[in-house]
């Protein structure tokens, strides 16, 4: 009897550590599978007027970064900061950040300052515009008026895709600046991370 039960026991055993390790349902995160990044821009940025600019990132935020995304080419002598590469991933990413802007002209013009992120699955070759991520705001400014503008949205991601984060503005005196009261001032950050997968 008590042989009866022993195997018994084991066999419920075996059973359970296979289900909870083959047929884990495959949207079902794991540490393995989920990615996350950070990265901010800390210097005050001109911008042409009508222009897109590609926002270059300056600092890595390691302890809120994880496998599966990096810089282009990063570590190498053609690492390129603009470009952000999310790799391995079938699955949708939560986007968002925003850029902090400054005022320079006279009192009482009007201007205008966007953001978008554009996508490429091409190596660059072409940019697609998402829709979920853009941001715009036309408001008339006084002197050394400021500005925090955020932008957030998904994107469903099944294949090696670069990211940039790119701003225009209409008029030149229109720049990205963080306000000096902060300790860490930045200009623009960027964090994304995975949220589940289409599988």
């Amino acid at each position: 009897m008590r042989k009866i039960i022993l195997i018994t026991i084991l066999i419920l055993s075996i059973t359970i550590i296979g289900c909870s390790q083959e047929n884990v349902p495959p949207h079902h995160f794991t540490p393995d599978n989920i990615t996350a990044w950070k990265s901010h821009t800390l210097s005050t940025l001109t911008l042409t007027a009508n222009m897109w600019l590609d926002i270059k990132w300056e600092e890595k935020i390691e302890e809120e970064s994880l496998e599966g995304i990096s810089y282009l080419n990063e570590g190498t002598i053609d690492e390129d900061r603009s470009i952000l590469v999310i790799e391995g991933y079938d699955d949708i990413f939560n986007i968002q950040g925003c850029v902090h802007s400054l005022w320079t002209g006279p009192t009482g013009q009007s201007s205008s300052i966007a953001t978008r992120i554009v996508s490429s699955i091409d190596n660059g070759t072409t940019w697609e515009e998402s829709r979920c991520l853009q941001y715009f705001d036309y408001s008339e400014r006084g002197a050394g008026a400021e500005g925090t503008h955020p932008y957030s949205g998904t994107l469903s991601v099944n294949q090696t895709t670069w990211l940039k984060l790119q701003v225009q503005v209409s008029n030149d005196d229109l720049i990205l600046q963080s306000h000096p009261v902060f300790d860490k001032p930045v200009s623009s950050t960027i964090y994304m991370n995975n949220i589940g997968s289409r599988r």
